[in-house]
């Protein structure tokens, strides 16, 4: 983990030179003058990382302290007291033994530059400025990167900028491609992504650029400053935009870890039309059933107002008919 860390545990061997280099620059300079018959029975070891691991990229990230660490590291090796005598040893009996061919420069396959040229549009480069070279392949230019892919001694995928720009590439073509309207936002409520769908939509009235623009302009943004303002994580609402006369149904998802909103949407238009025309023709209904109900009524509370009237002269016409045989029998009595 620390430079000179394997001569430090290796010790002295006989007949075994021991050397120690650190650091991408100086194991390149090594690397370019090592000749086997300079380095005969010599432990070479290197650390790309000047310092050796503990001073990588984790090192940096925790901004620790290097002195420290590598006295932790050696404390963990060889207890407080590393300081201790090492005596002579014979190497253990195992096959250590590792040749490599070594090929001049003279001895490489020359390569044309139209090779050159499509290894280098194979890596996603076409002009001078896209040769930027980050060093994460571990070749000094991407030339170099190039001529080492004509030669089967790299792969394209080594080269992180491509990979990284063809994941982004793949993620824009599924992003664009879902039928749903998504929507992105930073924590200060401005866009910072739209896929072809909502895009088509939100741009129809005015053909403007909306990237970086506060989402307020596009549609109400009172549940996205929810989110932030009660940490919440998960909200859904139902929107109308004026300007395109259509209803959105919104779940907005809060990615903490990357500081942003992510807004899904669906056009729920038709759905919300049907609805209405359903609860519309809800109304109609019960308007016409109250209307017929009190016709209804209207016609019984006339028929009850004839029946009533009938039953009155029903009444005095069986009341007239009475007499009258009363009458008749009072006369057939009275000349008995």
């Amino acid at each position: 983990a620390i430079a000179d860390g394997l001569t430090d545990l290796l010790g002295s061997v006989k007949g075994i030179r021991r050397l120690s280099v650190s650091g991408m620059e100086q194991c390149r300079e090594v690397l370019e003058e090592l000749h086997p018959e300079d380095f005969e029975n010599c432990f070479l070891e290197m650390y790309a990382c000047s310092g050796g691991c503990v001073a990588g990229p984790s090192f940096q990230m925790k901004k620790g302290h290097y002195l420290a660490d590598v006295l932790a590291v050696k404390n963990a090796a060889f207890g407080k007291d590393f300081h201790r005598e090492q005596g002579d040893y014979e190497l253990p009996g195992f096959e250590l033994r590792k040749n490599f061919g070594y090929c001049s420069a003279q001895e490489q396959e020359e390569v044309s530059e139209e090779e050159i040229k499509d290894a280098l549009a194979e890596m996603g480069k076409f002009s001078p400025k896209d040769e930027l070279n980050c060093g994460a392949c571990g070749y000094n230019t991407c030339r170099e990167k190039a001529i080492a892919i004509i030669q089967n001694k790299a792969e394209v995928a080594m080269c992180i900028p491509y990979m990284r720009a063809k994941q982004e590439s793949y993620s824009n073509k599924v992003f664009n491609a879902m039928p749903g309207l998504l929507v992105t936002v930073d924590y200060n409520l401005k866009i910072i992504q739209m896929n072809e769908a909502a895009s088509k939509l939100f741009n129809m009235p005015k053909k403007r650029r909306l990237i970086g623009k506060p989402v307020s302009e596009i549609m109400d943004d009172y549940s996205l400053a929810s989110i932030l303002a009660f940490e919440r994580n998960l909200m859904q609402d139902e929107i109308y935009l004026e300007d395109q006369k259509c209803y959105l149904d919104r779940v907005m998802t809060n990615d903490k870890e990357n500081k942003m909103i992510l807004c899904i949407m669906k056009d729920i238009t038709k759905e919300r039309k049907h609805k209405d025309q359903i609860h519309n023709a809800q109304i109609e209904a019960a308007r016409m059933a109250d209307k017929l109900v009190e016709e209804q009524l209207k016609i019984v509370q006339q028929i009850a107002g004839l029946l009533g009237e009938t039953a009155a002269d029903t009444k005095v016409a069986v009341e007239k008919l009475k007499n009258t045989i009363l009458l008749e029998s009072e006369e057939e009595n009275e000349k008995k």
